[in-house]
């Protein structure tokens, strides 16, 4: 059976986007390249990557914590960290965040990962204090192609669902709803559609100003190269860029103030560095050290002037 990359956190905000892992097969982690990830206030005090199933399946990972090494709460010295475990196939199937105990660690809240037969995402469970707490579903038409995401809890479904429009094998609009509401539509496009008609987008463009964001995608191949959002306070206008492998080196963002965001690798195609620099603000960079055969992630590090925000220590259980 071919099991085929997975990018969870992608899936989970349905942006369109470039699975990296197939290029470096050998490559521990998968960069997230949504603007929606990339460009929020908190990005780099949070994952900002997923794990490839690939290497986890061929180095035989059981699962990895991720400790922190400053974070220790002050008031009660209580310490946490986060554990993901692996199936036999390298796909994550539980996602946990424990409170360390002399006993027994105690686990605060889950996230649970079923799959279907074609090896795609089915449906995440979420639990808080061992309690369940919602499911997000997604649902595939007759190709495999992913045609809606809701949340279901405890009472039922909820108001909150995406929906998915796909042509040619590409999803091509994706409309977002919070309590039955549209909240946020998502465009596709061929970047050549908007050169052959620039009025493209000014004739797409909703309306309905309570709308919180409107997307626009143009890709060339399989690469997003540029977007733009729409608010209805403000407008983004985001290019990127790409190396001879494909892999994302430099997302821009132009807008009120400018951000951008730039990626290093090394010769193995192992992410070595996200640096984030904005207007009028010092620049962020996370760090990610690898072991002495450049092989498996032991530690990542977020740096502003020189003070070290976050440092996380990776250990590793193998099968």
């Amino acid at each position: 059976m071919v099991k085929h990359t997975f990018c969870l956190y992608l899936l989970l905000v349905g942006c369109f986007t470039v699975c990296l892992s197939s290029l470096h097969a050998q490559s521990q982690i998968t960069p997230h390249t949504a603007s929606t990830d990339i460009f929020k206030t908190d990005y780099l005090l949070k994952q900002s990557y997923d794990y490839n199933p690939e290497f986890i399946r061929s180095h035989n990972v059981k699962s990895i914590r991720l400790y922190s090494e400053l974070n220790r709460d002050e008031a009660s010295q209580d310490r946490f960290f986060t554990q993901y475990n692996f199936d036999e196939w390298g796909f994550v199937n539980e996602k946990i965040y424990f409170q360390e105990a002399d006993l027994q660690d105690i686990p605060l809240t889950m996230h649970k990962f079923f799959y279907n037969d074609e090896d795609k995402i089915e449906r995440i469970e979420e639990y808080y204090a061992g309690k369940f707490a919602i499911a997000t579903w997604f649902v595939y038409d007759d190709d495999g192609q992913l045609e809606s995401v809701f949340e279901e809890d405890t009472e039922g479904r909820t108001g909150n669902r995406s929906e998915y429009l796909v042509s040619n094998q590409q999803v091509s609009q994706k409309t977002t709803y919070s309590n039955h509401k549209i909240r946020q539509l998502e465009y596709y496009l061929p970047v050549a559609v908007l050169l052959e008609n620039p009025d493209t987008l000014r004739r797409i463009q909703p309306k309905d100003l309570s709308l919180k964001r409107t997307y626009f995608y143009l890709y060339e191949g399989n690469q997003i190269v540029k977007e733009f959002w729409y608010t209805p306070i403000a407008d983004y206008n985001i290019s990127r860029e790409y190396d001879s492998d494909g892999q994302l080196t430099n997302i821009k963002k132009i807008g009120e103030n400018t951000t951008t965001a730039t990626y290093k690798y090394s010769d193995a195609g192992n992410i070595k560095r996200i640096k984030i620099s904005r207007t009028k603000r010092p620049t962020k960079q996370r760090r990610f050290f690898y072991d002495d055969e450049d092989t498996f992630i032991i530690k990542t590090e977020v740096k502003r002037d020189g003070e070290v925000l976050e440092s996380l220590v990776y250990e590793y259980d193998f099968w």
